[in-house]
């Protein structure tokens, strides 16, 4: 899952695109928790920077089955603007 972001630079090059490369679910109960792995990238594709960010609880429970709702959580977590 990709977005375009508002261009924001590293080490000399400039990101301009967010992927979501992946997210593993936890599950006990009622209460989840999901790694969702993540990087920014250049035009050209190359990776800049890659994590991941952790989101339970009530997080997790706001994703439900809209995968654009973790695309857009990233990205605010980052301070990064989808354009």
């Amino acid at each position: 899952m990709n977005a375009l972001i508002q261009p924001i630079s590293f080490w000399n090059e400039t990101a301009t695109t967010l992927t979501i490369e992946n997210a593993n679910i936890t599950t006990f109960g009622e209460h989840g928790t999901v790694h969702v792995h993540w990087y920014l990238s250049t035009d050209e594709g190359k990776r800049l920077k890659n994590e991941v960010i952790v989101f339970s609880n009530d997080e997790y429970s706001l994703w439900g089955a809209d995968d654009n709702y973790i695309l857009n959580a990233v990205a605010t977590k980052l301070g990064l603007t989808i354009i």
